[in-house]
């Protein structure tokens, strides 16, 4: 099972794990809370990846408990959504993740939570690597697209990054395809993501700590993430994106290079709006999610953290400098 709306990282340590466990004899179902990310969707449709296997957006397929339930790129139960139950009742519990703060870990036999990989899919490459399976070489591309994708082409990547990516290319993954489904899903933005940009951006609302950190938080119905990368894009140091997802709140959190200079995490202000609001949240310095059980108006939470949260960064600076 991945995280919500799994991204090319998620999605590729989920088929990756899925073959190494059906090569194992093991009778395997893929669990993707809300689908895949509209990025997702695309390469796999392109990579014909759906064949075979079965996979399920909505709700538990099995009438019983799972012998095995293995979570991979996620940190919360909040982030598995309506199959977090199904993962408490597994027999045996496994995490492969590597985002910071997971707390998953603590309830699995086996854990394989490395904050410092710049990806799951890498952590999943050597478990294959491990256990002697080689997927095949349409399986292998999607691990070089997952690592590729969470590295931003390699701008996080470290001296394993690469010796994964060798070992995906030595068993069939095609490394200039990869790229093109990549580039090729990236470019084309639909008339749904160009709306959510415009009325992100009617909707925002923009303040300042430390002296010239640049706080822009805003509100949208879908493409939350790809909302946030603009802001900070634009020019916002700190984003928030706040969404609606059933009876609770989403919110997806990004920072720039600047605001990590001053020590100002997105991780941090995930779990500090998680605490402030009543959720659970984590991720990586640059990059995190929090899923928050607020039953009041997305408009006021939105308010509510545009007025608290230039407060938080502004300690957080001063703790630092301290």
């Amino acid at each position: 099972m991945t995280h919500r709306n799994a991204d090319p990282d998620a999605i590729a340590s989920a088929y990756l794990i899925t073959h190494a466990l059906s090569i194992l004899g093991l009778k395997t179902i893929i669990y993707i809370p809300e689908g895949p990310s509209r990025l997702s969707k695309r390469i796999i449709d392109r990579l014909e990846l759906d064949k075979g296997l079965i996979i399920s957006y909505d709700k538990p397929s099995y009438a019983t408990s799972p012998d095995m339930a293995v979570a991979v790129d996620s940190a919360n139960p909040a982030q598995l959504g309506p199959f977090s139950e199904l993962f408490e009742e597994a027999t045996y519990k496994v995490v492969i993740d590597h985002h910071e703060g997971n707390t998953l870990k603590d309830k699995a036999v086996v854990s394989l939570v490395y904050k410092d990989a710049p990806s799951t899919t890498e952590i999943v490459v050597n478990v294959l690597e491990a256990l002697g399976i080689n997927p095949m070489n349409r399986m292998a591309t999607l691990g070089i697209i997952g690592i590729l994708y969470d590295t931003k082409r390699f701008i996080n990547a470290r001296e394993s990054t690469f010796k994964a990516i060798l070992r995906l290319i030595e068993w069939g993954g095609d490394y200039r395809e990869a790229i093109g489904l990549l580039t090729t899903s990236n470019e084309k933005e639909g008339l749904s993501e160009r709306i959510a940009r415009l009325k992100a951006l009617s909707r925002l609302v923009l303040g300042r700590s430390c002296n010239d950190i640049l706080v822009a938080v805003t509100r949208i119905g879908s493409h939350e993430s790809m909302v946030a990368r603009t802001l900070i894009d634009l020019g916002a140091d700190v984003a928030v994106v706040v969404t609606s997802r059933g009876l609770e709140k989403r919110v997806s959190i990004r920072v720039s290079k600047s605001a990590l200079e001053k020590g100002i995490t997105a991780s941090l202000i995930a779990e500090y709006l998680a605490k402030k609001y009543n959720g659970e949240g984590g991720g990586h310095d640059a990059v995190a999610m929090t899923h928050l059980k607020y039953s009041g108006d997305i408009e006021d939470l939105k308010e509510s953290i545009a007025k608290s949260l230039p407060g938080k960064i502004a300690r957080i600076c001063l703790s630092k400098r301290g």
